[in-house]
């Protein structure tokens, strides 16, 4: 079965992730460091993806109970967890501890002492990160984390294996990089001169950007799109590599390993001019579907568009040949530009544009639209909950077969909008 096959297959809409893809994108930011640099998958960026981890991830990051419930059910290996989070109750640090996470991160005077409770309860020392902020609510200040480096010896239940740094995503530029790690290193030499500190582990995350909206001009937008990620990786691995020949490194990362490894696939329903723009509403939604910088539907994303009629091939969104305007019976203007597309989704707001002046050519009720890039946030961060319609059908693509894999159903929504549905 071909893949565009797979696409008229499935139901609409729906998300569809490619192992392989996720595969070969740790494998190649493998390749740019180097093997002397671990590697951490955020499973917040793609929880659909933790159980095909490739072997070239050394821990997962896990945020919340939630996501450590995940990992108990996927059997995930608790010397890979890395167990993080701004809101850590003595109960979440009970199970991590229970579970046998790797590490607990300290964000916090709370977290500290919460963890060397339960470090003294169970008998051991437990391996914290102390994370460092960046002028956010995210970890602690440097004042307070030397202060806890000094006092480390009265942590009779936390042994201080290091530090974790993460400032933001969507940097673009390794000058930033190199900025954040010169802080680091800066900081991890007062710790060692003035307390005899040396860390076993530093957890930085770089926050490398994904292009999302790779240019018009360029014939091959998804091969244009992953050669810019590609140079921004390559420009940045020597800086890591740099700071990994002082201290032992690991990266960790989301959206850059996720993002090219999902997709999300709609159906149009409808099809309209109004007051001279064209509008193509499709089955999904910003819900369900969510770029980090888009805006009000301003930037295009890499759109492929599969006609309804079985005969004609798969167009991108550059195919504006042979244009025509669409009917729209009770238009009011013709269009200002007939090959060109506003799509928008299925919500009750003006707010759900997904993106304007798409050159998509003729479209037609039951075409589709594949949207590329979606394997990180957009299957969790969409308002899901929003006039109570459903929850896409989640697919996998395995990289050994040739046909997708379910691993959730479409599911209803409107009972956990229903009032008193779950009280007893």
């Amino acid at each position: 079965m071909d893949f565009e096959q797979i696409l008229r297959s499935l139901p609409t809409p729906c998300y569809l992730f490619d192992e392989a893809a996720f595969v070969h994108r740790a494998a190649r930011v493998r390749e740019a460091v180097g093997g002397g640099i671990g590697l951490t998958f955020s499973i917040k960026a793609g929880p659909f993806l933790l159980p095909h981890l490739p072997e070239t991830f050394s821990y997962v990051e896990v945020c919340s109970p939630g996501e450590l419930s995940l990992c108990e059910e996927l059997h995930v290996a608790p010397e890979k967890i890395i167990f993080s989070g701004v809101n850590k109750t003595a109960d979440d640090v009970e199970r991590a501890v229970a579970y046998g996470c790797a590490f607990l991160t300290v964000e916090s005077e709370k977290h500290l002492r919460l963890i060397n409770e339960a470090g003294v309860h169970s008998g051991r020392q437990i391996h914290v990160l102390v994370r460092l902020s960046d002028e956010s609510q995210f970890g602690v200040d440097e004042a307070l984390l030397k202060e806890m480096i000094r006092g480390r010896a009265h942590y009779a239940g936390v042994h201080f294996a290091g530090l974790h740094y993460f400032t933001g995503t969507g940097k673009t530029r390794a000058k930033e990089h190199r900025r954040e790690l010169a802080r680091l290193d800066a900081l991890l030499t007062e710790l060692h001169e003035n307390y005899g500190f040396t860390p076993e582990k530093v957890e930085y995350g770089p926050g490398l950007g994904v292009e999302y909206f790779p240019p018009l001009t360029v014939e091959e937008r998804s091969e244009a799109a992953d050669q810019t990620d590609m140079e921004l990786l390559h420009a940045v691995a020597p800086v890591l590599k740099e700071f990994a020949e002082k201290y032992p490194l690991t990266i960790e990362m989301g959206r850059f390993f996720a993002a090219p490894a999902g997709c999300y696939l709609t159906q149009v329903v409808d099809v309209k001019t109004n007051d001279g723009t064209n509008y193509a509403l499709i089955d999904g939604g910003l819900h369900q579907l969510k770029y980090d910088g888009q805006l009000m539907g301003m930037q295009i994303p890499v759109i492929h568009h599969l006609k309804a009629a079985e005969a004609a091939a798969k167009a991108s969104v550059e195919d504006t040949a042979e244009a025509t305007t669409p009917s729209a019976e009770g238009a009011t203007e013709a269009p200002t530009d007939p090959a060109k597309w506003t799509i928008v989704g299925s919500l009750c707001t003006t707010q759900d544009v997904i993106a304007r002046k798409v050159p998509l050519g003729e479209v037609q009720e039951g075409d589709r639209l594949l949207f590329e890039r979606c394997g990180a946030y957009s299957v969790t961060e969409g308002m899901a909950l929003f006039l109570s319609r459903d929850l896409p059908a989640v697919y996998l693509l395995p990289q050994d077969k040739d046909k997708p894999v379910m691993l959730r159903k479409p599911m209803d929504t409107s009972i956990l909008n229903l009032s008193g549905a779950f009280v007893s």
